[in-house]
């Protein structure tokens, strides 16, 4: 009887301790899947601000790829607007040259005339080193081209004017844009005169060196014009 009892009293005790590992083993899982959860909670919230990141750093390399392209805009811009105001005031000195020089004519014969071209041609030989009486000098001699006989442009031709302007290119071409604007534009009016102009500008081996000038200031648009002409 009393080994009945206590194997009664064991099983007992058995299947309590069994319900207590079962329930304990229920629970353990539980709360693996609580952290499995929250684990999967966390990666997720990870991936959103991980993507937030992303979208954010994509957002400011947006902002400074716009700000650096609206700066440059900016900058070329106001390249544009100073180079129009110095097209502007090319364009006034030439007329006011040529309206003095057209008024002087009617004074003038023949060999007066032909002294100022002289004049002007010597005056680029003289100070070869001065930009400044350079750009003068194409200016005016720019200015007196138009009269409409052509007789003036002839003077110039026959005087060296083109072998002259061709010099202030090959030696300041690259590095004054003022002398370099005023020799093609000068060159390209000359062109048009005669066609003796057009084989002694060939002659001096004058299209290489155009291209050259054309080539060092690509972003002045009023000399690629002249530069393109005179080519």
């Amino acid at each position: 009887r009393e080994r009945k009892v206590f194997l009664e009293e064991t099983a007992t005790k058995c299947s309590v301790q069994q319900e207590e590992l079962l329930r304990g083993r229920t629970e353990l899982r539980h709360a693996i899947d609580a952290e499995d959860l929250g684990a999967e909670t966390r990666r997720s919230a990870n991936r959103v601000l991980l993507e937030q990141n992303e979208q954010a750093l994509a957002f400011m390399d947006e902002y400074e790829y716009l700000s650096a392209r609206n700066a440059g805009a900016g900058a070329s811009l106001s390249a544009q607007e100073a180079e129009l105001v110095a097209v502007s005031a090319d364009l006034d000195l030439k007329q006011r040259w040529s309206t003095i020089l057209s008024a002087s004519k009617l004074g003038a014969d023949e060999y007066g005339l032909a002294a100022l071209p002289a004049l002007l041609i010597g005056m680029m030989r003289g100070f070869g080193g001065q930009p400044l009486v350079q750009e003068q000098a194409l200016t005016m001699l720019a200015a007196l081209l138009a009269d409409e006989e052509g007789f003036n442009a002839r003077c110039i031709h026959r005087g060296g004017g083109v072998a002259a302007i061709l010099t202030q290119l090959r030696e300041k071409g690259e590095a004054s844009l003022n002398v370099s604007n005023h020799a093609c534009s000068l060159l390209w009016m000359l062109a048009l005169v005669s066609r003796e102009v057009c084989e002694e500008i060939v002659q001096h081996d004058a299209l290489p060196l155009l291209v050259r000038t054309l080539q060092a200031h690509m972003r002045s648009a009023h000399l690629v014009y002249n530069a393109a002409g005179a080519i």
